[in-house]
C-alpha cells in the first residue's frame, strides 16, 4: 500500500503556514503516520520554525525539499510565494533520506555523504532516488553523475535543482529539520514500489546538427571548429543572440532529441556561449525552436510517455513532477496550463512539483540512465506494486475561499504577497525588455538588409 497525502498553503506568515499544513494533512490522514516528506518552499518563509513544527508533529518521516520558483499540486493548483508538503505514507515500501554537504568542495564526497546518511546499500531494496539540490554552487551534470556512480548506475535518479525566483543569489535545501545551502538531499525508496518515467520539452529540432569542438564546462568555445556564436547566426541571422528560448539539443546515436541545454543570454569576447549547465565537448547538437504551444505539448508528452511505460493493468498512486523556471517564464501568463494538463491526463491521482533551474530523468531505453536537462518536464510516477487498476475520482480544483471581510492579519498577509509578486514581476519585466531590444535590433537590421541602407 502506498498513500500520498499533498498540503498546499499560500501564506507568508510561518505560523499560519504551518497551522495550514497540518490542518490539512490531519483531515486526510485518518490517523496514519506519514514515513517521508517532501517540502517546496517559497522564499520569505522561516524555514527552520516550519521545518520543527512539522517534525514535532511527524516525528517519524524522512523529509527533504528546498526552495523554487513556483509550486503546483494536486492541492493547491499553481503557485508561487506558497509552500507545499507531500507525505508519503505505506506499510511496505520504506523511506529513508540523506543530506551531501559543500557539494561545490567534492561531488562524490557529498554523494557518498548522503547516501551513507540514509542507509544506502549496494545491492538492497531500494528501488528510487528524488533528490533536490543546490543550483548556483557547482555543476549539476557532474553533481548526478557522480551520484548515479554512488548509487551504482542501476537505481533511478530524478527530481530538481532548487531555485531562488531568478535572483541566482543562492537557494536552500531541505533534510530532516536542517536548513542548508551548497548541499544535496536525497530521499531513497525501497520496497515494492513502482516507478516510471516521461522526459520531453515541446522544442523542435531546426538547420544542421553540429559537432562542440571544443567546451569547458557550461562554456562553448567552439562547434565545428568555429566560435560558437556562428553556429547560432548561421540559422538565425548575424546579429542573432543565443537567448533562452532557444536552447541547444543533445541528439543521440539515431538523431533522436535526448536533452536540452538552455545558453544563457551572453556571448564572451572569443565568440564562447555559456549555459546554464555543462555541455561535454564531441557532444552532436543542434538548434531549436518552440512557441507556447509546442512547450504545453511537451508538457502532455512527458506525461503520456510516464503512462505508458507504467505496467500494464496497474495504477500509479502519485505524480512527481519537475519543470523548469525557463519555461515558466517563457509560458508566462499560459504556465497555470502545465498543471491542468496532468489533471487531465491523471484525473484523480494526487501530485506534487515544482519550478528549478534544471530538471533530473530519464527515458527508457536510454543507456546513460538519468540526464541532467533545461527547459525540461519530466515526470515520474510511482505506486506499489499490489495497486491494481481502477477507477478513479477526479480530483477537483482549489476553489476560491468564500468572500468574508478579511481580518487585519490577513490583510498583512495579502499585502505580502502582493509585494512579493510586485518584486516578482519587476524581474520579469527587465528580462522582457532586455528580449525585446534584442528583438528590435534584429528587425531594424532586417529591414536595412532588405533596403541596402547597411
Amino acid at each position: 500500500m502506498l498513500r500520498i497525502i499533498v498540503a498546499h498553503s499560500e501564506n507568508v506568515d510561518t505560523a499560519c503556514t504551518l497551522e495550514d499544513l497540518l490542518s490539512q494533512c490531519r483531515h486526510q490522514l485518518d490517523g496514519q503516520t506519514p514515513g517521508a516528506a517532501i517540502l517546496f518552499s517559497a522564499l520569505q518563509i522561516n524555514e527552520s520554525e516550519l521545518l520543527s513544527g512539522l517534525y514535532e508533529a511527524f516525528p517519524d518521516m524522512s523529509l527533504i525539499g528546498c526552495t523554487t520558483d513556483g509550486e503546483l499540486s494536486s492541492q493547491g493548483g499553481f503557485k508561487e510565494d506558497s509552500v507545499s508538503l507531500t507525505l508519503f505514507v505505506s506499510d511496505t515500501i520504506t523511506f529513508s533520506a540523506g543530506l551531501g554537504r559543500e557539494i561545490s568542495k567534492g561531488h562524490e564526497k557529498a554523494c557518498q555523504q548522503a547516501l551513507s546518511q540514509a542507509g544506502f546499500v549496494q545491492g538492497g531494496e531500494t528501488k528510487l532516488c528524488i533528490t533536490t539540490p543546490e543550483s548556483t554552487t557547482t555543476s549539476g551534470q557532474q553533481l548526478l553523475e557522480a551520484l548515479k556512480k554512488s548509487l551504482g548506475n542501476t537505481i533511478p535518479v530524478a527530481g530538481g535543482v532548487s531555485a531562488d525566483y531568478w535572483q541566482f543569489k543562492g537557494t536552500r535545501q531541505y533534510c530532516g529539520t536542517e536548513v542548508v545551502s551548497d548541499a544535496l538531499p536525497v530521499l531513497l525508496f525501497s520496497g515494492p514500489i513502482i516507478a516510471s518515467f516521461g522526459v520531453a520539452s515541446g522544442w523542435k529540432p531546426v538547420g544542421e546538427p553540429g559537432i562542440v569542438t571544443r567546451s569547458t564546462g557550461n562554456l562553448v568555445h567552439e562547434i565545428n571548429g568555429e566560435p560558437a556564436i556562428n553556429y547560432y547566426q548561421r540559422f538565425l541571422g548575424k546579429h542573432a543572440q543565443p537567448t533562452g528560448d532557444r536552447p541547444l539539443a543533445f541528439l543521440g546515436d539515431d538523431d533522436e532529441v535526448v536533452g536540452l541545454r538552455a545558453p544563457a543570454g551572453s556571448v564572451d569576447n572569443n565568440g564562447g556561449v555559456p549555459f546554464f549547465a555543462d555541455v561535454p565537448q564531441g557532444s552532436r547538437i543542434q538548434l531549436t525552436v518552440a512557441n507556447r504551444d509546442d512547450i504545453i505539448d511537451g508538457s502532455r508528452t512527458s506525461i503520456q510517455n510516464a503512462l505508458a511505460n507504467y505496467p500494464e493493468g496497474m495504477r500509479p498512486d502519485a505524480g512527481l513532477f519537475f519543470s523548469c523556471s525557463g519555461r515558466k517564464y517563457i509560458l508566462g501568463s499560459r504556465v497555470s496550463e502545465e498543471e491542468s494538463i496532468i489533471r487531465e491526463e491523471l484525473p484523480g491521482i494526487p501530485f506534487t512539483g515544482f519550478y528549478g533551474y534544471g530538471e533530473i530523468g530519464q527515458t527508457v531505453g536510454d543507456a546513460q540512465g538519468a540526464r541532467f536537462h533545461n527547459e525540461t518536464f519530466v515526470s515520474v510516477l510511482i505506486g506499489s506494486e499490489n495497486t491494481p487498476s481502477a477507477a478513479h475520482t477526479p480530483i477537483p480544483r482549489p476553489q476560491a475561499k468564500s468572500q468574508t471581510v478579511p481580518t487585519y492579519e490577513e490583510l498583512k498577509q495579502q499585502n505580502a504577497i502582493l509585494q512579493a509578486r510586485l518584486s516578482r514581476s519587476e524581474i520579469h519585466r527587465k528580462l522582457l525588455e532586455e528580449t525585446k531590444d534584442q528583438t528590435d535590433i534584429l528587425s531594424l537590421v532586417s529591414g536595412c538588409l532588405k533596403n541596402d541602407c547597411l
